[in-house]
């Protein structure tokens, strides 16, 4: 056994104190404990590794001036780091600022008194800077349809990344029809403006699209369908099959043993029943004793895993708009890929990759010869009609 200590010299006001530690080594895989923990690390790592410990060897001595276990140390977070200020004070400044903006969610928010309502509209929008952007949503994203109608107004006037990205995110997550209709009217607006989509509006579908509920994941290839953000395609075909689809078709994969022996896993459901085992009695002069030995009786069920299988639920929407997409993407109907990764992942890294090099040519040659984005106009109203045709295609 080493030592591992902690709050070496190095570090002001360390106590210095160390314990016995020892390196274990099993399928390849080091860790370092203490004495105490030894035992369980050793029998964790090896069930998981399905091996006994390769070796377990000293450790040489962890302070914290310099020497020992440098790999060990940089693991850690120093909380007093300096190139941690930054981010703590920029941190501390948004709580302040959502702490106000829930100040004027409850004192504006809270009554149907119309005036007061437009008023707390207007100080929300006075708040023009794109980084406050995700706070207002945070706060102001559950709030009623005429506060998030002038968030959608707010994001589109600001024709800005961080204002497209919240756009973006109340077109798939919003509980409204109608709001998620409007934020796509300006969505593609925007791709009409400048041309093409936009880096946040492209980051919030593909992130949306390969993640989270299935609801968003459906409504992400929907907006990406109709607004022919032919980028999340590869987000699409990772999202097409997997994980838990909402009235997805179940497909099924086995997991064979593999040469494996033994259980998965087990769970034991029971009860222990304590009882006398035996009584010694303990004789001195005038006096008498008895010293139990208790026993346990332990019943119950043991359930034993012997197998598993992993089930595929595939997303028809998901499919459906995939297919649309990148059909119109190529030219050439990709119905014979059907749900073939494979199959997909070839024609994403053939197919789809020259289309999409082609249409940056394009535009760049378009871009050479004078052809600029459309100018924005002036003032921003909310659509109030359900989306309609896709607009211009993503960059």
């Amino acid at each position: 056994m080493g030592e591992c200590k902690v709050g070496g010299a190095g570090r002001e006001g360390g106590s210095g104190r160390a314990w016995p530690c020892a390196r274990v080594v099993v399928g390849g895989v080091a860790i370092v404990v203490g004495a105490g923990l030894l035992g369980v690390a050793v029998g964790a790592v090896a069930r998981a590794a399905g091996a006994q410990p390769e070796k377990v060897e000293p450790v040489e001595e962890l302070t914290g001036d310099g020497d020992g276990l440098e790999w060990a140390r940089r693991l850690s977070i120093d909380p007093e780091d300096p190139r941690l200020a930054g981010y703590k004070a920029a941190q501390k400044k948004r709580a302040e600022f959502e702490r106000g903006l829930r100040k004027l969610r409850a004192e504006s928010f809270r009554s149907e008194y119309a005036p007061k309502r437009r008023e707390g509209i207007e100080k929300i929008k006075a708040h023009t800077d794109p980084t406050t952007f995700q706070s207002l949503i945070a706060v102001f994203g559950e709030e009623g349809e005429d506060v998030r109608r002038a968030l959608l107004e707010h994001f589109r006037a600001s024709r800005s990344d961080a204002g497209d990205r919240g756009l973006a995110w109340l077109a798939i997550t919003d509980k409204d029809a109608g709001i998620r209709s409007a934020a796509r009217e300006f969505l593609e607006s925007r791709i009409g403006e400048e041309g093409k989509a936009t880096a946040g509006m492209l980051e919030v579908v593909a992130r949306a699209a390969a993640g989270g509920t299935s609801a968003h994941v459906e409504r992400a290839a929907t907006l990406a369908q109709g607004l022919n953000l032919y980028e999340v395609i590869p987000a699409l075909i990772a999202a097409q099959a997997g994980g838990v689809g909402g009235g997805g078709v179940g497909g099924g994969g086995g997991g064979g043993g593999g040469g494996r022996r033994g259980d998965l896993a087990w769970v034991f459901i029971g009860e222990q029943q304590a009882y006398v085992a035996d009584l010694t009695p303990l004789v001195s002069e005038r006096a008498v004793a008895f010293d139990p030995q208790i026993g346990y009786v332990t019943s119950g069920a043991l359930i034993r895993i012997h197998d598993a299988v992993v089930t595929v639920n595939h997303r028809p929407v998901i499919h459906r708009a995939l297919m649309d997409l990148g059909s119109r993407l190529t030219g050439s109907d990709l119905s014979g890929l059907g749900q073939d990764r494979a199959a997909w992942a070839a024609w994403r890294d053939s197919a789809y990759a020259g289309a999409m090099a082609a249409r940056k040519a394009e535009r760049e040659a378009k871009s050479h010869g004078g052809v600029g984005a459309g100018a924005g106009t002036g003032g921003v109203s909310v659509p109030s009609g359900s989306g309609g045709s896709g607009g211009g295609g993503g960059g």
